[in-house]
């Protein structure tokens, strides 16, 4: 895997460290920005020595250390050769809209070229892995795309089951009854598992039609049967093909679950800031909140308010500044009725953000969303790197958006302002 993390604050640093340990053989860094003294708050291989220094120049040598067999380099430049050469490229530096969706874009179009057994060069998608990570304050934000077709080859990284087969019926949907380990729940495989058979004795085909049915000439080395069962089946159990045709089961045998591969099309950055989806949806936000107050839409549009004023002032908000912190609640509500008004333009809707602004949420986010704790970029670069390692196909990725806040933590009444 070759990694590219681009900007080297406290969230930049702990994902480049993260990911170091869990073994990546090439990391590559940029972030040529002066080191400032309010960086080794959240940075902690930098003090203040550093400042002044390049962030990526300094972090080189002291990230390299964690894992002398990897590749740890510093980017001269950030450009389309660099990014294109990648497996994955994380993004931690600012809420800059319209680069981060050009190189979301970029990653999404990239292509290879293949040869073919007939030496004909063809290009053929080839997407790079694209991740942004935001902490402001008391929120983090995550947004994952690996393009149009991802092969994920293990949704859940769990044990493949094995079962002892107890008994296979003679009927046109074949049940399957397998034994349960003492302290183990009689529950229902998997949905859309795969399982094969080993060991059987009997279930042979009894001429070639069946062997063909079949897909071989008994239940072993058959290609893999999906789980499937019926009304009033027992949990330690499921369904096959026509077994009319096969030898009665005898004993013996071995059931072994085989993963699903599972295509995922992933949805770029530019669609989903407009339509991130519910989180009570497969596909939409992860749900973080479990209060069921919605706070993960509400930080979504409370983050598309900041990118906004990023945009306008080329600056974050200042600390507690309250004129900063209307002027992006103020994005946060014009975010939301433009997704009002997409979503009554079509007749069942465009999909997008379907929510009330809370100002006092939005307020608060705004007021902190320019300082970088310590302990939330902690959390997102353990986050971000799980989702690195996920690129080899190993389980389920992200699917868009993960926002995560803790503004319970803060003090209500806020402290004034002198004492801030």
């Amino acid at each position: 895997m070759k990694l590219l993390v681009v900007g080297l604050r406290g969230t930049g640093v702990e994902i480049a460290k993260n990911c170091l340990l869990q073994g990546v053989s090439s990391l590559t860094l940029y972030d040529p920005k002066p080191v400032a003294i309010s960086d080794t708050g959240a940075n902690f291989f930098l003090g203040a020595d550093d400042v002044g220094s390049a962030r990526d120049a300094v972090c080189r040598p002291r990230l390299q250390e964690l894992n002398p067999e990897a590749a740890v380099v510093v980017a001269d430049e950030l450009d389309e050769a660099l990014v294109g050469a990648m497996t994955c490229v994380v993004f931690t530096d600012g809420v800059n809209r319209d680069e981060l969706v050009r190189w979301n874009e970029f990653c999404r179009g990239r292509e290879k070229t293949v040869v073919d057994e007939r030496g004909v060069p063809t290009k053929v998608p080839a997407p790079v892995s694209f991740v942004w990570a935001f902490v402001g304050g008391l929120a983090m934000s995550v947004f994952v795309d690996h393009g149009d077709e991802f092969l994920c080859r293990d949704a859940d990284g769990e044990r493949p089951i094995v079962r002892l087969v107890e008994s296979i019926s003679r009927e046109e949907r074949g049940l399957v009854r397998f034994i349960v380990p003492d302290g183990v729940p009689a529950t229902s495989p998997p949905e859309h598992s795969l399982y094969e058979f080993s060991e059987v004795v009997g279930c042979a085909a009894l001429d070639e039609a069946s062997a063909a049915t079949l897909g071989g000439h008994s239940l072993n080395g058959c290609p893999p049967f999906p789980w499937t069962s019926q009304a009033g089946d027992p949990a330690n159990s499921f369904r096959i093909g026509d077994t009319r045709s096969l030898a009665p089961y005898e004993s013996g045998g071995l059931i072994t679950e085989r993963k699903n591969p599972k295509l995922l099309r992933f949805k770029s950055l530019g669609s989903r800031l407009l339509a991130p989806g519910s989180s009570f949806a497969p596909d939409g936000l992860v749900m973080t909140d479990y209060t069921f107050s919605n706070h993960e839409l509400q930080l979504h549009a409370a983050l598309v308010g900041l990118m906004e004023f990023e945009a306008t002032e080329k600056r974050f908000p200042k600390p507690n500044d309250e004129a900063d912190a209307d002027a992006v609640l103020a994005n946060a509500k014009a975010y939301a009725e433009a997704c009002r008004v997409a979503n009554r333009a079509t007749a069942n809707g465009c999909g997008a953000a379907d929510v009330d602004v809370d100002a006092d949420f939005c307020r608060a986010f705004a007021r902190h969303c320019a300082v970088e704790l310590q302990p939330m970029a902690c959390f997102a670069g353990g986050v971000v790197a799980q989702e690195v390692v996920k690129c080899a196909g190993k389980y389920a990725p992200i699917d868009g958006f993960l926002h995560f806040n803790s503004m319970e933590t803060l003090p209500s009444p806020p402290p004034p302002l002198a004492d801030r």
